[in-house]
């Protein structure tokens, strides 16, 4: 795995989150899409929070705080990670994810909050990444049991698939106001440079 690759393939994602929420005046940030599901609000709530928990379980695994642990990936976790994307079916929320990050809305102000502490979080757990033995490994209940740098992709693919959700959003409610920035997150898989 290239940790250098998914860490600028992150910040850049982030990057692209960060520019969408400059962009977006607050009540189109809260306001819930004509077709239904998530507002922007409930998309950044979701995806920040949940990024926040995921780098708990990744410095658990770093710190050598779980048991070693055989058990691998399910057959969905085989899925995303070896193919870097969701399934090509809906695939909900566990609900005991649900419960620990819950999607409500939050305000434009939370998000930018929720931004920074994941940029730190991020920063945090970085160091020890590389080093990072195979055996530790956190549960996540769809994908099975996943070491720290396997958690570390699902950053990768889940912040960018909810860049998607968002591209829809903006087509909904029609709040694109600034051009797509140079450095904007690649949603296709690309080349990893070695």
């Amino acid at each position: 795995m290239n940790l250098l690759w998914e860490r600028q393939t992150i910040d850049n994602a982030l990057k692209d989150y960060a520019r969408r929420l400059n962009a977006t005046p607050e009540d189109k940030f809260s306001a819930t899409p004509p077709s239904g599901g998530w507002s922007y609000a409930e998309v950044y709530a979701h995806i920040l929070k949940t990024s926040i928990g995921i780098t708990g379980a990744i410095d658990q695994c770093n710190r050598k705080e779980l048991p070693p642990s055989k058990k691998g990936l399910s057959p969905i976790g085989i899925f995303m990670l070896g193919f870097e994307r969701f399934p090509p079916f809906k695939v909900k929320q566990p609900e005991e994810i649900g419960e620990q990050f819950s999607v409500g809305k939050i305000s434009r102000h939370e998000a930018a909050a929720l931004l920074k502490t994941l940029q730190k979080e991020l920063d945090h757990i970085a160091a020890d990444l590389a080093s990072a033995e195979p055996q530790y490994r956190f549960s996540h209940p769809r994908m099975g049991m996943l070491n720290a740098q396997q958690w570390y992709k699902f950053i990768r693919i889940h912040t960018l698939h909810h860049l998607k959700q968002l591209d829809g959003i903006e087509r909904e409610l029609m709040i694109r106001s600034l051009p797509k920035s140079k450095g904007q997150a690649k949603r296709s898989t690309t080349t990893k440079q070695l």
